[in-house]
């Protein structure tokens, strides 16, 4: 089995874990109305929890595939993210009474875009295949 090497899907996904438990312990207070505290405890969970879950399924693909980690896995498991993301508004949506937040999908839509792409203009990722 190959070592997992740490390179940019991997630094964002450590900055998304943060944000998206920052955000989520800041959501706890009521601090402020105003729209910098309410953009990072709205929308900055979802751009993390995208960046985290992109570098997790890269990681579960090293670990089954042997290390293989190709650009098309890579776009796959972008475009899995943003499906679940998209699921879980649905969920919202439909189950619990929350009505579908089109921003939250737009965030989630950003932050897939700039994983996406990131690695991609900066090939420090060894993507074989």
């Amino acid at each position: 089995m190959k070592k997992i090497q740490f390179g940019t899907i991997e630094l964002l996904g450590c900055i998304g874990i943060v944000i998206w438990v920052g955000a989520n312990i800041l959501r706890m207070f009521d601090l402020s109305n105003h729209p910098a505290y309410l953009f990072v405890v709205g929308m900055l969970p979802n751009v993390g929890a995208s960046w985290s879950f992109t570098m997790l399924f890269k990681w579960l693909v090293q670990w089954r595939c042997g290390g293989d980690y190709t650009i098309l896995a890579h776009m796959l498991l972008c475009g899995i993210v943003l499906l679940l993301g998209l699921i879980s508004e649905l969920i919202h949506d439909l189950f619990l009474g929350a009505p579908f937040d089109r921003y939250d999908m737009f965030a989630t839509l950003l932050a897939q875009l700039s994983v996406m792409v990131l690695p991609i203009v900066k090939p420090d990722q060894c993507f074989r295949g």
